[in-house]
């Protein structure tokens, strides 16, 4: 074993310098979500949020506890969930029960429909984590317009419909 090489063990200036950088930027990401301040920077989708809860009457806000994630009601059982990401947004839903009878032919359907998203307007269709609830996904990662954030969201949510009926044809239950 050599005797000559020495490990240093004390942080280097450049560790410092790295690591004030890294405080200050969680900093500001802190500031600006309202964690430090509590005082959160109104971002183009809430904005946009706040905007459609007051055209179709929703009273309330469709805010959740976590920052950037809205909960909107599609019906008593369904809530579509829109959150936040960097340059953009997504739309979540999980909608009614995987298929018991004719499940293969389902499956199939719900892939050829994922095919470049024509049979599902741009969506992802899937399953959740257990295999037993259908899912509609979009991830939408640019700016958009308010007009564009309203075609989206219905096309979103007559996309969950249909999927629904769909769903319900093969011999699903609705959960």
């Amino acid at each position: 074993m050599r005797s000559d090489i020495v490990l240093e063990t004390r942080p280097t200036r450049l560790f410092y310098k790295i690591e004030e950088q890294s405080v200050e930027i969680f900093r500001k990401v802190c500031e600006k979500c309202g964690l430090i301040t509590g005082k959160k920077e109104c971002t183009m989708l809430d904005k946009y949020i706040q905007k459609l809860s007051k055209e179709i009457g929703i009273e309330g806000s469709l805010a959740t506890e976590v920052p950037g994630v809205y909960a909107f009601p599609l019906d008593e059982d369904i809530t579509v969930s829109i959150t936040e990401i960097p340059h953009g947004f997504t739309m979540t839903c999980t909608f009614s029960e995987c298929p018991e009878e004719n499940e293969e032919e389902f499956y199939t359907h719900a892939l050829l429909a994922n095919l470049y998203g024509e049979g599902t307007d741009g969506c992802v269709l899937g399953i959740d984590a257990e295999g037993k609830r259908l899912i509609l996904s979009r991830k939408v990662d640019y700016d958009i317009e308010y007009n564009e954030f309203m075609d989206l969201v219905e096309d979103f949510m007559n996309s969950v419909d249909f999927w629904k009926d769909e769903a319900v044809a093969y011999g699903t239950k609705l959960g």
